[in-house]
């Protein structure tokens, strides 16, 4: 191949390249660049697009892989990075992370395809404040096996502190209720609550739901205890 022929190979691939790779541009009022997107020849999203606050700072970073989000980031208008997960078809799936502003973590969630497998959240001390797994009803133990603690007796004058615990579900995921009382939450992580009887009631009943996943929780048993006055 000659130098002109060469020069003329240099050039057809080049308009090849820019006419493969346009990048999708959006501006605010103010004339600030808000978004910055490469484009694929089939006009799908494809590299790693860039979303700006009105003020130029960086707002989002998202990866795409021809129309699908591979892995986003997204930042605080103080350019501290708020939170970033990876993605498959268009679903949260993996390890999503946020974090507080002096860059500790705030939030680990395991994702499957959109839906949440596990989640941990911490306080800013990196202590954990709440723990979540998706559970299946078939392995949860017999109710027989769990345990709800009473500090002292039923009233109806005071409120008595209880404790309830099911093994190997998280606190966050077992919630008591009474027949015929009042219940409040005192300590969620341990499972300490307070419940009160009714007036004139001999006996209350004393269950528990657990919540296997995002959207359905199930009754898992419950006990009579005696009232007294």
């Amino acid at each position: 191949m000659n130098k002109k022929n060469t020069y003329y190979f240099l050039i057809l691939f080049l308009v090849f390249l820019i006419s493969c790779n346009e990048v999708k541009k959006e501006y605010y009022y103010n004339g600030n660049l808000k978004s910055k997107i490469p484009l694929d020849k089939e006009g799908d999203y494809n590299g790693k697009a860039k979303f700006y606050f009105p003020d130029g700072e960086i707002r989002k970073i998202v990866e795409y892989n021809h129309g699908y989000i591979e892995k986003c980031r997204v930042y605080t208008e103080n350019g501290d990075l708020f939170w970033e997960s990876p993605y498959e078809n268009n679903k949260r799936d993996g390890l999503y992370k946020e974090y507080y502003t002096n860059k500790e973590i705030k939030k680990k969630v395991w994702y499957k395809q959109g839906e949440i497998l596990k989640l941990t959240k911490f306080d800013t001390l990196n202590n954990i404040v709440l723990e979540y797994r998706k559970l299946n009803k078939e392995s949860l133990p017999s109710f027989e096996e769990s345990f709800i603690k009473l500090n002292g007796d039923i009233s109806t004058d005071t409120f008595t502190k209880i404790t309830f615990n099911v093994p190997n579900v998280p606190q966050a995921q077992i919630i008591p209720y009474l027949s015929n009382g009042i219940i409040k939450v005192t300590n969620r992580m341990k499972g300490d609550w307070l419940i009160k009887a009714n007036s004139k009631e001999d006996s209350i009943l004393i269950g528990t739901r657990i919540q296997l996943n995002d959207s359905t929780w199930v009754n898992y048993g419950s006990i009579k205890c005696p009232v007294v006055k």
